[in-house]
């Protein structure tokens, strides 16, 4: 399906999912869901994509996230195992900042 289908279906607020379609040169709602590695329904896509749009994610750069990747990942699956759930983006790193770096608060 092309994506500004899709977006005419399911118009989300901003129009994000067009924009960010554009921006990885995804023409398709299967193109787009593939290189995001989306595997839910389309019609929640706009709430996924929400997800990672918290202001406390932009205090982590992909450097940063490259490097704890193995740590990260453990705490997902403690959060997971806990909770029966994955967590909201920022609540794992807000988890991962306290838990594993030790921070007391954003920033260290």
């Amino acid at each position: 399906m092309p994506i500004l289908e899709f977006a005419r279906a399911f118009p989300d607020q901003g129009a994000w999912i067009v924009r960010l379609a554009r921006s990885m040169a995804c023409g398709t709602l299967g193109d787009f869901t593939k290189a995001l590695a989306y595997g839910g329904p389309g019609a929640l896509l706009s709430m996924y994509l929400c997800l990672f749009a918290d202001a406390y994610l932009d205090y982590f750069t992909n450097d940063f996230l490259d490097q704890h990747i193995s740590a990260l990942r453990k705490c997902l699956e403690q959060y997971r195992k806990k909770h029966g759930q994955n967590p909201h983006p920022a609540v794992l790193l807000q988890e991962f900042s306290v838990n594993v770096l030790g921070w007391k608060q954003l920033g260290g």
